[in-house]
């Protein structure tokens, strides 16, 4: 378990980088329950973590969206919230389950269309530039769709055809990727065959396989053991230090949020908590 007690010290300021819609009031933004609480008050108090260098929104944004708003009929299900995440930050994104996390991850990847607001991925418009979108950025969903009569070696070569990479030189990032995510020794078995925690590690290969400069990973360890969490984490940071490999990251792992990310938000019934939202980990 963390002590987030001891996991932050000195205050740090919001950097203003994310805002509600104007419909909700502080009484919504302090719903927050158990952990998703505690994270509240230590984003208030929160410094930097040793050894991580902070980012500058004039880098650019890799991600950015203006008063994003989805709703389900009469449910609003993320209520005109603005991000601006620079290139090559792996940017925390937290909350319960029905907090809105997927819904905002799928509009951000064109799956979903917003209600209201607006939304670009690195500098493409998420509904005039779709296509581009999906071709540029990679994403791991929390419902992986995948064939059950091919191989898991079969799925990525599929994958690399559609992304239209070159033969040779994708058969040694298959082979890499494999390695990474604990699935060489059942490459060539069906998916059919595999667990839960197996397809939900090949369907995170398969979207790492065009080598993107901007990923969305929709909870990503759920399902998955301490070595293969452990294996990915490792994987993740290497991408983002020596690649410069944007990652928006959704978990409800404290350890997750504290050991990839270097900004944090936390979102509760599709608003986000409260002013000072973003705390430097």
């Amino acid at each position: 378990m963390i002590d987030l007690r001891n996991k932050f010290s000195k205050g740090v300021k919001g950097s203003g980088a994310i805002r509600n819609g104007p419909e909700r009031g502080q009484d919504q933004r302090s719903r927050a329950r158990g952990p998703i609480n505690a994270i509240l008050q230590a984003s208030r108090t929160s410094a930097q973590k040793g050894g991580r260098a902070q980012r500058s929104v004039e880098q650019g944004c890799a991600i950015k969206a203006s008063g994003l708003t989805k709703h389900f009929g009469e449910v609003l299900a993320v209520n005109g919230i603005d991000l601006r995440i620079p290139r090559g930050q792996i940017f925390g994104f937290l909350g319960a389950n029905g907090s809105g996390k997927s819904t905002t991850v799928r509009m951000l990847t064109t799956l979903l269309k917003p209600t209201a607001g607006s939304a670009s991925v690195g500098g493409l418009n998420v509904e005039k530039q779709a296509r581009t979108v999906r071709r540029r950025s990679g994403v791991a969903l929390q419902e992986a769709g995948l064939d059950d009569l091919q191989t898991g070696r079969e799925l990525l070569r599929l994958q690399s055809h559609l992304y239209g990479l070159e033969r040779k030189p994708i058969e040694r990032r298959i082979d890499e990727l494999l390695r990474v995510v604990d699935l060489a020794d059942a490459a060539d078995r069906r998916i059919g065959t595999y667990s839960g925690g197996m397809r939900r590690r090949l369907d995170l290969a398969s979207a790492l396989i065009h080598a993107p400069k901007i990923i969305f990973l929709d909870e990503p360890t759920t399902g998955l053991d301490p070595i293969s969490r452990e294996s990915l984490w490792r994987y993740l940071e290497r991408l983002n230090t020596k690649d410069g490999v944007t990652f928006f990251l959704t978990t409800q792992y404290l350890e997750e949020a504290d050991r990839l990310a270097h900004e944090v938000a936390i979102l509760d019934a599709g608003n986000f908590l409260v002013d000072y939202l973003i705390a430097s980990i």
